[in-house]
């Protein structure tokens, strides 16, 4: 490059080269906004499916609190006596088959009840057809009604878009 003097100064003009083609990147910026306009049409897309989904999905819900209401009467019929804190009324054990559906600590309420009442067995197949029958079965049935409605809505996307 060239080196210019200005006094005790010396200056490369390649420097300043370069920093004209790092501000002519900077135009490569204005790229994002066209990103981002994809990004919400996605957006858009994925919102419509689930306000789509939600007739079906307050039915599925009506649903998973049906049958977590019925397993709550079992339970606290089976098991009030002997994990009263759990089980003691209908509410503390909606509430612990509410937190089953995460599958928290189920294994340390099994164990728990085994350790003191080792009679109550039959608390595993409680908690493993509960879990099976509200967490693979109605979850998924929750979650494919979802990718199901947005698949659909994306089919559609793509036949209206030219």
């Amino acid at each position: 490059g060239i080196n210019a003097e200005y006094g005790s100064l010396t200056v490369d003009t390649d420097i300043f080269r370069i920093f004209r083609l790092l501000k002519s990147l900077r135009a490569l910026r204005a790229l994002r906004v066209i990103r981002t306009i994809q990004f919400l049409k996605n957006l858009q897309i994925t919102v419509s499916a689930i306000v789509q989904s939600i007739p079906a999905l307050s039915s599925i819900i009506m649903l998973i609190s049906l049958v977590l209401y019925i397993f709550a009467i079992v339970g606290k019929g089976l098991y009030s006596e002997v994990d009263e804190m759990r089980f003691g009324n209908i509410g503390f054990a909606a509430f612990t088959l509410f937190q089953l559906l995460t599958l928290d600590d189920w294994f340390f309420m099994f164990t728990e009840v085994r350790s003191t009442h080792p009679e109550y067995w039959h608390i595993l197949i409680y908690l493993v057809i509960f879990i099976v029958l509200e967490n693979f079965i109605f979850i998924n049935l929750f979650i494919a009604v979802i990718v199901d409605n947005l698949e659909r809505d994306r089919e559609s996307n793509d036949h209206t878009i030219p």
